[in-house]
């Protein structure tokens, strides 16, 4: 591989860079569609076949409703439940879930994030609704509550509504394991088709956050081991997924997360996007559907867009496991296995590296450094002592790439005319014949023209680990570095770190051995710190601070190797100026006069 391969190595890899941080999303969408589900008869034990859900039945008559035991409660109520993962609020209006706290994770507020989307008006979580998405009557109604209480072993805490009148007849359970899982057993009785209502949306993000391209929002679902995902600014009409074979269901974000993981049969899973109306005066959003293609406007086209879940009942029992809180590696693979959650921590091609990364990241601000940021820096070092002896290797392959220079281009100067033959067309004789003389000179000379190469091969995978976790690991979401860095995942906002990386990396360039002498491909070297430091601006800024000190620790690395060199360590005398320098265009002037 020569220098012009060297070259457009870098170019590609700047490109690939370039493309990854505009467009990067996950990596699968789903194409809308929406199958019609039917309900099936279901069976009783004794073999006998009964209506589907929901139908009426003839032994189900309008005097044995109104004999039932009437249960409520006269007043509205807030219920909390407490537990180490976090803080939940239910209303027994309904039985909705108002508020979710996670306590291991502090939000922009200053307090444990708040999962549950704020809004002016129901429905709320957990809320009860026909398939299509419209709220039941019994929402209004006010339950009886039982706790919250302390559970058995491995439940922290079980609280229970119940519900018997005018509006129907209802029961839900929500036991809060010690895992972090929320068990929710739920049961109606005397309706129709119903379904459990699931967000619009997850937390509250800042008005920066919804506008990001970076950050993914949306919906998924693991089904037949393949993870589907919807991004919620791109869902224009309900797609509504027939539930067989769905392990759970999800609304998430790039950090976040609201799973439901179905026990009992589901008829299907709705995603239907939201249109999001901010608040007067700091007031709570309006959410409302989205309307057809045909009746949307402009105004409306570029309002923030959520999705909600409605997930159907096949039976009128609905038992489900339920995960509320931050896609923490850890948190996640502790879960159950057949769950995967560790999937929506989505790393990418680069999963591979990142893991490992990330677990010695978390080791070193355990152990050494209570700060994410200095984790980086120590994280770098550990990874550029790890790539020593290739580096290594690479410059003193550079070293003997420039002091073949003008042998080469005397190779090149000598088949220069027999490149091409009369009529223009290459000469693949002379050009097979130039290449050998090239590759003899090469092992004459104990030279692997590849050997330059190698370090940036294995540097680029790292840095786009790095990248994925970054963008993708709730740990560093939200940390603090020092000074104006209060976010190591959203980019520097004054732009001081990629500036500095870009003199950074301007000053590495100057330092490193020069081998080639055209003119074009020097300017591409020297315009590289300009490229990489306008496309970082957008970079988060633990990224740029893990590149920064790459650079850093690289001019380190050159600085040493020519005093080693000068003290005649490295193969004689100290390296010679850069092609470009003021001596080199000096001597290629004082040749061009003698011509």
């Amino acid at each position: 591989m020569d220098q012009k391969r060297l070259i457009l190595a870098a170019f590609l890899s700047l490109v690939v860079l370039l493309a990854w941080s505009y467009f990067f999303q996950p990596p699968k969408t789903v194409p809308i569609e929406a199958p019609v589900v039917v309900a099936e008869p279901t069976t009783e034990p004794d073999g006998g076949a009964t209506a589907a859900v929901g139908e009426s039945t003839e032994t189900e008559s309008v005097d044995a409703a109104t004999a039932r035991e009437t249960i409520g409660a006269e007043a509205e109520q807030r219920v909390e439940v407490d537990t180490e993962v976090g803080h939940a609020v239910f209303s027994n209006r309904g039985a909705q879930m108002l508020s979710y706290r996670v306590n291991e994770v502090t939000g922009h507020d200053g307090k444990p994030l708040e999962m549950v989307r704020a809004r002016a008006e129901g429905p709320y979580p957990f809320a009860l609704t026909d398939p299509s998405g419209s709220a039941l009557s019994i929402n209004d109604a006010l339950f009886a509550v039982e706790g919250p209480e302390r559970g058995p072993t491995g439940i922290s805490q079980i609280v229970r509504f119940e519900y018997s009148g005018d509006a129907g007849t209802a029961t839900k359970e929500f036991r809060f394991l010690e895992n972090g899982l929320i068990e929710v057993a739920i049961h109606l009785d005397g309706k129709g088709p119903w379904g459990v209502v699931m967000g619009p949306g997850l937390r509250n993000p800042a008005p920066e956050e919804l506008q990001s391209k970076g950050l993914f929002r949306g919906a998924s679902y693991l089904a037949a081991n393949e993870l589907e995902t919807h991004q919620a600014q791109k869902l224009r009409e309900e797609v509504r997924v027939a539930a067989g074979g769905i392990r759970w269901t999800a609304l998430e974000d790039t950090y976040f997360l609201s799973m439901v993981a179905p026990k009992t049969p589901l008829s299907a899973v709705a995603m239907q996007p939201f249109l999001m109306t901010p608040g007067a005066g700091g007031a709570p959003p309006t959410f409302q559907p989205r309307p057809p293609p045909e009746r949307i406007t402009d105004e409306l086209e570029d309002l923030p867009q959520e999705i909600r879940l409605v997930l159907t009942s096949q039976t009128r029992d609905l038992e489900a496991d339920a995960y509320w809180g931050a896609k923490r590696y850890r948190t996640l693979s502790e879960l159950p296995t057949s769950y995967e959650l560790t999937r929506t921590i989505r790393w990418g091609t680069f999963g591979l590296i990142a893991r490992p990364m990330l677990q010695l990241l978390l080791w070193i601000h355990d152990n050494v450094v209570a700060n994410y940021g200095w984790a980086i820096v120590i994280l770098t070092f550990v990874i550029k002592l790890v790539l020593l002896p290739l580096t290594h290797k690479s410059y003193v392959s550079m070293q003997k790439m420039q002091k073949l220079q003008p042998k080469i281009e005397a190779i090149k100067q000598k088949h220069r005319g027999k490149q091409r033959d009369a009529k223009g067309r290459p000469n693949l004789e002379g050009q097979r014949k130039m290449n050998e003389e090239m590759q003899e000179l090469f092992k004459a000379e104990g030279v692997n023209p590849a050997g330059g190469c190698l370090p940036l091969l294995l540097q680029m995978p790292v840095f786009f680990a790095f990248f994925a976790l970054l963008r993708n690991s709730v740990e560093l979401w939200n940390a603090p570095w020092l000074g104006w860095i209060h976010d190591l995942s959203a980019a520097d906002p004054w732009y001081v770190l990629p500036i500095v990386t870009g003199i950074a990396q301007f000053v590495q360039q100057r330092m490193t051995p020069a081998t080639t002498a055209n003119p074009s491909q020097r300017v591409l070297l020297n315009t590289m710190p300009i490229w990489f430091t306008v496309i970082s601006f957008g970079f988060a800024s633990g990224l740029v601070l893990y590149w920064l000190t790459n650079n850093l620790l690289t001019i380190v690395q050159q600085w040493t190797y020519q005093r080693l060199k000068r003290a005649g360590y490295l193969g004689g005398p100290e390296t010679a100026p850069a092609v470009g320098a003021p001596a080199a265009r000096k001597e290629r002037a004082a040749r061009v006069k003698k011509r």
